[in-house]
């Protein structure tokens, strides 16, 4: 069975390949920049701020998983 024969599974792998190169040649950094919605940088600053302050239950929480010992030890 030669590789990049029809039905061959290689083929198919080839074929996947050869898509996705083109559809990276095809498109450039620029694209993205028109389908990304705009930037809220009030609101990422309020997620971040809230991600910060969970850290500390997050941290206990892990803590507790993992046992009351310091993780250290182990």
């Amino acid at each position: 069975e030669f590789p990049f024969a029809d039905g061959s599974p290689i083929a198919e792998l080839a074929n996947f390949y050869r898509e996705c190169m083109q559809a990276r040649s095809a498109s450039s950094g620029d694209s993205w920049a028109s389908v990304a919605p705009p930037v809220d940088r009030a609101s990422v600053a309020a997620q971040l701020r809230m991600c910060e302050e969970a850290v500390p239950e997050f941290d206990s929480l892990v803590a507790a998983l993992y046992g009351e010992g310091d993780p250290d030890d182990r």
